[in-house]
């Protein structure tokens, strides 16, 4: 099973890398097209400082719009008369 969640057969090798965040043997699957050149799985021994600095959160107009606005209350019955026989 692939990161997106497919099924593949694909072919599989150990290999050695050596990153910022993992270094050492690893097995590795071989694709096509991948979107990485490397991902890495959650595997003993990854190093995770640094890691969250490279990414930023944003929020789009409409997000921001969204956020902004009072939310509608929710129309419900009030008081139904439910009677079991």
């Amino acid at each position: 099973m692939l990161i997106d969640g497919t099924v593949r057969r694909v072919p599989v090798a150990e290999i050695e890398i050596d990153t910022p965040y993992y270094s050492g043997q690893v097995k590795a699957v071989g694709m096509r097209n991948p979107l990485y050149d490397v991902i890495i799985r959650n595997i003993p021994g990854v190093k995770e400082e640094g890691g969250l600095e490279k990414f930023q959160a944003v929020m789009t107009r409409s997000q921001t719009q969204k956020e902004n606005k009072p939310t509608k209350p929710l129309k419900v019955v009030e008081g139904l008369d439910i009677s079991v026989v």
